[in-house]
């Protein structure tokens, strides 16, 4: 059964998925959120509730469904489902409830599903290199779209909400089509939704530098003299503290870039060149 939370506490729950206790190989939680809420990515700068993955900001409006599935690795419902085809496997059950709800759609292999060309819903993952964890996650804009305006990492073209496009089912009825579409995977259906504090901290940046990527913006900042990145790309959580840690170490930037990447998965950047790019350009400015 599906439990209506704050976008607060929606962002709170994905920024815990790797770390939930799991009863069966994979579980699925659904929410409705009761407020309008702006959302960010793990490793984003911009403004919003953390996620607990990667991505650009999204808005998490007022009835619109959020959707996690737990797995307790890539491949725990799908054999062939490993890491870098997270999304690419797990969202067909969703792509399956809102073709029924007359809202044909369809997945391109980034990080939104469209309909009439028009981005319905965002989609992501999260993935943990040490422990195997994988998670699917989804936001669907039934009353309000995901986003107000283009943007390059939606083609440039303008979300629509299900209520835009005609359908009629309201938020309570499309999670229900939801939990039941996955429940014949055999999925556990979660009831409560574990939710926490985001702490945010300022600081003075001395330098900071970003580049335009697929999925949004790219980039690098200096404070105190410790250079770290950020962006609006997806990966396994390890791989930007790893990135931090070689760097603090005093590798050059093309060893920590590929020790960080060793066994991670790295979505939204066509390599690492944009990341060594924007670091190099961040510490010596």
């Amino acid at each position: 059964m599906s439990v209506t939370r704050s976008g607060e506490q929606i962002a709170a729950c994905s920024r815990g998925l790797l770390d939930r206790e799991l009863a069966s190989p994979a579980s699925l939680i659904v929410c409705i959120a009761k407020d309008l809420a702006e959302t960010r990515g793990r490793w984003s700068h911009g403004s919003g509730f953390a996620r607990g993955g990667g991505g650009g900001a999204i808005s998490l409006g007022c009835e619109s469904v959020y959707v996690a599935l737990v797995l307790r690795h890539a491949a725990a419902l799908i054999p062939d489902a490993d890491p870098p085809r997270i999304v690419n496997r797990h969202v067909r059950p969703l792509l399956g409830v809102l073709g029924k709800l007359g809202v044909p759609s369809m997945y391109g292999g980034r990080d939104f599903i469209a309909s009439r060309r028009s981005p319905i819903a965002w989609v992501g993952f999260q993935h943990s290199v040490d422990t195997g964890r994988a998670a699917f996650e989804a936001i669907i804009g039934v009353e309000s779209p995901i986003a107000e305006t283009p943007r390059r990492a939606f083609l440039d073209r303008t979300p629509r909400s299900l209520r835009d496009l005609g359908c009629k089912a309201d938020a309570q009825t499309i999670a229900n089509r939801i939990e039941a579409a996955y429940s014949e995977a055999k999925v556990e259906v979660e009831v409560e939704v574990e939710v926490g504090v985001e702490v945010g901290v300022e600081v003075e940046v001395e330098v900071e530098v970003e580049v335009e990527v697929e999925v949004g913006v790219v980039g690098a900042r200096r404070v105190a003299g410790v250079t770290t990145v950020f962006g609006d790309f997806y990966a396994s959580r390890e791989l930007v503290p790893r990135i931090h840690a070689g760097l603090a170490s005093g590798l050059e930037v093309s060893d920590c870039l590929a020790q960080a990447v060793s066994g991670a998965v790295l979505f939204g950047l066509p390599s690492t060149e944009p990341l060594a790019r924007v670091i190099t350009a961040a510490r010596c400015r």
